[in-house]
């Protein structure tokens, strides 16, 4: 059974109101504390690699989280969805996660479908069993749509996820596709309270 675990980031600068750079925020002090949450989440589950977006939430929520990974992977494939074509233009990427193998894609100006396609159809395809994912909302959006097969329309499905909240999709050993779960975000309910999922 391949298992990929998509988990969102934790609440970046922007979301808080702290900056105006909605392209690369840092975490804001809440989305660390909810960070450090999903290493208990994880403590149980062996990952046999973690792929981290470029973006500075993500590296920072990847190592506040210390996931038991064999393998800690920067990819490019799995940034945000770029809201236009200039979005991600100017972007200055921080450090990459210290533990990581560095990203090989340089993926950043590539249309979103297209490059989750090609990410997605590396990791069905690779050996690994157990896969971890560690990105943006948009972006696990449209893995979902790919995944499922889904037909690509301007009118997208909505599937919200909480910061840090975690998807599970799984490809059993007839090759059917399943979502077993999405937005479990019990690890973080209390920092949470009665918010409606984050965009």
């Amino acid at each position: 059974m391949k298992s990929v675990y998509l988990i969102r980031h934790g609440e970046s600068q922007s979301q808080s109101r702290e900056t105006d750079d909605h392209v690369n925020p840092p975490l804001s002090a809440l989305g660390r504390r909810q960070a450090e949450r999903l290493h208990g989440r994880f403590r149980d589950v062996p990952l046999d690699v973690l792929y981290v977006s470029t973006l500075e939430r993500a590296v920072e929520t990847a190592h506040l989280a210390r996931l038991p990974a064999r393998r800690v992977v920067m990819d490019s494939r799995v940034i945000e969805v770029a809201w236009n074509e200039e979005f991600y233009s100017a972007l200055r990427l921080g450090d990459p996660h210290p533990d990581a193998e560095p990203d090989h894609h340089d993926a950043h100006m590539l249309e979103t479908y297209h490059r989750a396609g090609l990410f997605l159809d590396d990791i069905l395809a690779s050996e690994d069993e157990t896969v971890a994912v560690l990105g943006h909302q948009g972006v696990f959006r449209v893995l979902a749509e790919i995944f499922l097969c889904l037909p690509r329309t301007e009118d997208h499905i909505h599937l919200l996820t909480d910061n840090t909240g975690v998807s599970l999709l799984q490809v059993n050993g007839r090759g059917q596709k399943l979502i077993r779960f999405w937005n479990d975000f019990h690890h973080v309910a209390d920092l949470l309270g009665d918010r409606d999922p984050q965009i």
